[in-house]
């Protein structure tokens, strides 16, 4: 396009667009706008089809410059009137090379630039013909409510190169990039991030990260991420692809963990069971777990400062290689990606030769004798290992140890109640009588549990016929039974 020809089209244009924009008769569709500050770089060269480079020098005598913002070439030359709702002009500051314009909000714009030989203002531009020297257009753009400022390169050419647009160089350089933080660990399995790029363009997300929204402007966006599951996120990535194809470095976004289910409860039911050398632990699964902790001392007071046993993938665990001669006390704790959860209830088992098994119960350890002998030598038995011959305080715990340990191993088991001392007076092992609170009852034959129906004794039990012993009756266990104290049975040991 000739000199004259961009004279010929360019003053009515720019006089319609004048009317237009400053005339109260029209009605424009309204828009949301902001002011931004732009600064202008020339490239002092020209296009493959300008004539001659732009000096510096050259460059340097047109002083006026009149900056036009809006969405095409096509609306300038013919579509003028249906664009001033989006149109911006105005004239570059000559010291600085920079203009403020008043552009839309998430539009694709570009900024045309025309450079004339003398100074004037913009009523002064519009009165008359003035001379073009030069011209040129952006890279299309859009701007957000975060944008302040852009800095825009624009390729002049001469008004006596032929060309059909403007003109303007292949852009060859790629959109720069950055992203911020996402807080770690999140509870938001759907995180908001934040994009910032020199250039519109496209999105393309890598790793395990992906976003519905593909499209960058020139500015910052915010991108919510598409939903994430629980779990560590490092391999996350970005990039931006401007519109003449020039890709961005990759961004890789910093590490974070998405961290939706609460900590998990205590396992139920963790229980200890002891054999010589051995102790085998079972509780009940936790839904969500993906392993667990357990944690183990020959002491009481179990917490999660003692010696654990990690990534247990199955819920029960076989501890070997144990020292004969203690008790050993457990917890255990589930474990997923937010962490370990809250620890169970303390589970304990004895570990000796004298006994064959060992289980433990609302915090007291039981282990059954490992040979039949009479009451008096289980006794003293019981008390070399620390304990004494059982005390069953409750109805639950009757039932338990008949089921653990009477029924699993087939035998009548001695317990600690007996009247050795005085006949017809029935007293515990350990200097106590024992009820369903734990601190008084009476042990004659008509002895009930709490719920004032269900016997302790067999039916006509305890006799007092020179049975001074008492024990789970095989025959009608749970309930018990008096028998002569020297007859040989599995006993029955509690260790505080």
């Amino acid at each position: 396009m000739g000199f004259n020809r961009i004279l010929q089209w360019l003053l009515p244009v720019l006089m319609s667009l004048f009317l237009v924009t400053g005339c109260g008769d029209l009605e424009p569709e309204m828009q949301d706008t902001r002011t931004v500050i732009l600064k202008m770089d020339f490239n002092q060269k020209s296009s493959s089809r300008s004539s001659s480079s732009v000096s510096a020098s050259e460059l340097s005598q047109y002083n006026t410059h009149l900056i036009l913002a809006l969405p095409s070439w096509e609306y300038l030359t013919s579509s003028y009137k249906n664009f001033y709702s989006s149109f911006a002009q105005g004239l570059m500051n000559t010291a600085d090379k920079k203009v403020s314009l008043e552009i839309p909000l998430n539009t694709q714009m570009k900024i045309f630039a025309f450079l004339f030989k003398e100074n004037y203002s913009m009523s002064e531009l519009f009165s008359g013909v003035r001379e073009v020297g030069y011209y040129g257009e952006s890279q299309s753009f859009s701007i957000s409510t975060n944008t302040n400022s852009l800095s825009l390169g624009i390729t002049l050419q001469s008004t006596g190169t032929d060309t059909n647009t403007g003109g303007g160089s292949t852009d060859t350089t790629p959109p720069v990039i950055s992203g911020s933080t996402i807080t770690t660990p999140t509870n938001d399995n759907t995180p908001d991030f934040m994009i910032s790029s020199s250039e519109a363009g496209t999105i393309t997300y890598g790793g395990s990260c992906s976003s519905s929204t593909t499209s960058a402007i020139a500015g910052s966006i915010t991108v919510t991420f598409n939903t994430l599951s629980d779990g560590i996120y490092d391999d996350c990535t970005f990039r931006v692809t401007d519109s003449a194809g020039n890709v961005s470095n990759t961004w890789l976004i910093t590490a974070f963990m998405v961290q939706t289910i609460s900590t998990l409860p205590a396992p139920d039911n963790l229980s200890a069971s002891g054999a010589n050398n051995t102790i085998t632990l079972t509780w009940n699964s936790v839904s969500g777990a993906t392993s667990y902790t357990l944690y183990w001392d020959n002491v009481s007071g179990i917490d999660n400062s003692d010696t654990p046993i990690n990534s247990i993938t199955n819920d029960n665990y076989t501890h070997s290689n144990m020292d004969n001669g203690s008790i050993y006390y457990y917890k255990v704790a589930a474990v997923n990606s937010s962490g370990t959860g809250t620890l169970s209830s303390v589970a304990s088992a004895l570990l000796s030769s004298y006994v064959k098994d060992s289980a433990s119960l609302s915090g007291h350890t039981f282990a059954i004798t490992s040979a039949a002998m009479n009451w008096n030598n289980a006794k003293v038995q019981a008390t070399a290992l620390g304990g004494y011959l059982t005390t069953i305080n409750t109805k639950a715990e009757n039932d338990w140890l008949t089921t653990r340990f009477r029924i699993q191993h087939g035998a009548e088991l001695w317990i600690g109640a007996n009247d050795i001392a005085t006949n017809n007076t029935w007293v515990w092992d350990n200097g106590t009588t024992s009820g369903d609170s734990g601190l008084t009852d009476n042990l004659s034959n008509n002895a009930k549990w709490a719920d004032n129906i269900t016997r302790k004794w067999v039916s006509g039990e305890p006799n007092h016929s020179g049975a001074s012993c008492g024990q789970i009756w095989k025959t009608s266990g749970p309930n018990w039974d008096d028998t002569p104290c020297n007859n040989n049975k599995y006993a029955i040991i509690e260790f505080d």
